[in-house]
């Protein structure tokens, strides 16, 4: 899945340097819990800095002789560090980029949204069948949601907002959809996924499916 987060790499370097409000700190914490390619690039720039913060260290410590013996070739130990943990990273997805990491935690419940499952929430004139995805439904490739609904007992063809949620409730995609039907065309992670309908401001549907199986 290519990570739709804007501004990533200001978001990145603003989080290493502490320099995000608590609120912000957390909202990108859930964001990176889900997201393989800002875990992985996190721990790469994460990696470095500590490279570079030993590197500084040492020369702090050094006589201006012993600086002018050592010399430029110094860098290497801690330029070959970088190097292989960026390949230790990067290498894999190379190889084996089809075959994303599944993590158990990415399928627990959340409680609070699977005593939500199925129900007209809040707006009693506002009935809805689900075509896809069924709720518990394990989906692979790209995924469709497709659904009809009434409104005062006529059909209803018009804008509903579409939202999906990972386990920990951060949104991975919000829309407005017109017509019941919408096709996700980025890939999602393997684990456990809420979605949700909204009409005017009040949910009328949630449901869960799930992308790839936990391991054994």
């Amino acid at each position: 899945m290519n990570c739709t987060l804007e501004n990533r790499e200001a978001l990145i370097e603003a989080y290493l340097l502490r320099k995000l409000s608590e609120t912000e700190t957390e909202a990108f914490e859930h964001h990176f819990f889900g997201c393989r390619e800002c875990a992985e690039e996190l721990s790469v720039r994460r990696q470095l800095i500590e490279a570079l913060k030993t590197e500084k260290s040492v020369r702090a410590a050094e006589t201006p002789v012993s600086r002018l013996l050592r010399g430029r070739s110094t860098y290497w130990p801690y330029l070959a560090a970088a190097a292989l943990v960026i390949g230790m990273i990067l290498l894999p997805r190379l190889f084996n980029s089809q075959a994303p990491e599944i993590r158990v935690e990415n399928f627990a419940e959340n409680s609070q949204l699977e005593s939500f499952l199925e129900q007209n929430v809040k707006n009693p004139a506002f009935s809805l069948t689900v075509l896809s995805p069924q709720t518990g439904e394990n989906l692979q490739g790209k995924i469709v949601f497709a659904w009809e609904a009434s409104h005062h007992d006529e059909s209803y063809t018009g804008h509903l907002d579409l939202v999906i949620m990972n386990n920990q409730r951060t949104d991975v995609l919000r829309k407005t959809v017109q017509g019941g039907r919408f096709q996700l065309e980025s890939k999602l992670i393997p684990g456990r996924y809420y979605w949700t309908l909204e009409y005017q401001n009040e949910t009328v549907h949630v449901g869960k499916f799930f992308v790839g199986k936990p391991q054994e």
